[in-house]
């Protein structure tokens, strides 16, 4: 694929199972290196705040989750951290 190039639709399933499609442009290449600060700050910038909010997360969840009653429909369909769901 050229830059600048689309691609043609392609078909996926949503993280909810419904069938989508998705078109990708290639704004710009770059050639494979090892990751450094000076030409991935950004990417490895979100990685680590993405990485601290789920440090964070199940933190809060693990405080939670035994003072914290929950109930789901069993017809409902949803991914849902097991820890909501074991019974005690």
């Amino acid at each position: 694929m050229q830059e600048g190039a689309v691609s043609e639709p392609m078909e996926f399933m949503t993280d909810d199972g419904k069938p989508a499609y998705r078109i990708l442009k290639l704004k710009s290449r770059i050639p494979p290196h090892k990751a450094n600060l000076k030409d991935d700050y950004p990417r490895l910038y979100q990685m680590a705040v993405q990485t601290e909010q789920a440090k964070s997360r199940q933190e809060w969840i693990k405080t939670h989750v035994p003072k914290t009653y929950i109930r789901i429909n069993d017809t409902l369909t949803c991914k849902i951290n097991s820890v909501w769901t074991s019974v005690k």
